[in-house]
């Protein structure tokens, strides 16, 4: 097999928006998120939290699952916001016991669309 060790429970991707035509964009995309790829749904946060610059939606994927179902609604979602993001900036990062929240937002993180500066001291000790 080609992974016998899986670190992750699950990934945020979250969807910013900067003004109210890129929160219908990011909506819609959240909502697709969860229909085709089992996700699960936050509420949207309507201003800069923690280390997010923007406003944004979060959507979980892969809780609940095995490790094999996990990689693969992972990687078919990334794929999706790839084809269907329509310019908008999407953090993927994973979530999981042990995981750091630094090196979760940074070293193990990806961007779909432009990458945005996220506000890392917000993880300082």
């Amino acid at each position: 097999m080609l992974f016998d060790f899986d670190p992750y429970g699950y990934f945020h991707f979250h969807i910013y928006f900067k003004n109210k035509e890129e929160e219908k964009k990011a909506m819609n995309l959240s909502r697709q998120l969860i229909e085709l790829f089992g996700g699960e749904h936050n509420k949207p946060v309507n201003k800069p939290i923690g280390p997010h610059p923007y406003p944004m939606v979060e959507v979980d994927i892969g809780k609940n699952m095995t490790a094999a179902q996990r990689r693969e609604k992972f990687s078919l979602a990334a794929i999706y916001c790839m084809n269907h993001g329509q310019g908008l900036s999407v953090l993927i990062h994973p979530i999981g016991e042990g995981v750091d929240p630094l090196s979760a937002h940074t070293l193990e993180a990806l961007w779909v669309g432009p990458q945005l500066d996220l506000n890392l001291s917000t993880f300082s000790k």
